[in-house]
């Protein structure tokens, strides 16, 4: 019998928990999700509770699926709505007691929360020029380079355990061509997130792998 793979940031989220109770402690930032060949076990929390697994960050208008409300649901309707909501989880939990209905609850107030945290958060057009020309970031284009200068964004704000994939390195032909490709999308944006973080003292207490 096989054990489920547990991501370190989960253990590490459980064990020493969140700086921003308005945004999840483990983010996952995928340049192109679509073209990435991985499971979702390589963040997810295993055996831990869910809440403890990696929330994946989507390239473009909307980061986080769903996370918007519908069109003509106000802020005051939704709370309305999570409360009748979470109300009839926690009676489902005095029954069964299972820990993931626990989860479910606390996944939706954080996803409420992040209605506000989020557009802020994920707004690149906020940077000035210099720092998109140094992240070598094209507004307005999901590219690995915008998700390191918004690694930095979230690093600024709390964001505990942040990782970034980009894909095609998994080449068996071509080697040459496809790395080289490959290295010309990472090394900028990778040089430049370093030397930002460093420059606003960030690697005090950052560790970057």
């Amino acid at each position: 019998m096989t054990q489920p793979q547990i991501a370190l940031a989960s253990w590490l989220s459980y064990g020493i928990g969140s700086e921003d109770s308005d945004l999840p402690a483990f983010v996952v930032l995928m340049s192109n999700p679509s073209a990435i060949p991985l499971l979702d076990s390589y963040w997810g929390s295993g055996f831990l509770p869910g809440r403890y697994q990696g929330i994946q960050f989507q390239s473009g208008k909307d980061p986080v699926l769903f996370v918007r409300s519908p069109r003509g649901v106000s802020r005051l309707v939704r709370r309305e709505q999570l409360d009748l909501i979470n109300w009839m989880n926690r009676r489902r939990f005095e029954s069964e007691g299972d820990p993931e209905i626990v989860t479910r609850i606390e996944q939706f107030e954080l996803a409420y929360r992040m209605q506000m945290a989020i557009p802020e958060l994920t707004d690149l057009s906020q940077e000035p020029k210099h720092i998109h020309e140094q992240y070598g970031v094209e507004p307005g284009k999901p590219s690995f380079a915008a998700n390191c200068l918004l690694a930095r964004r979230m690093a600024e704000q709390g964001v505990r355990f942040i990782q970034l994939y980009h894909s095609g390195w998994d080449s068996h032909d071509s080697l040459q061509k496809s790395h080289r490709a490959r290295c010309r999308e990472t090394d900028q944006p990778i040089a430049a997130l370093i030397k930002d973080l460093k420059q606003r003292g960030l690697l005090d207490d950052t560790l970057v792998v």
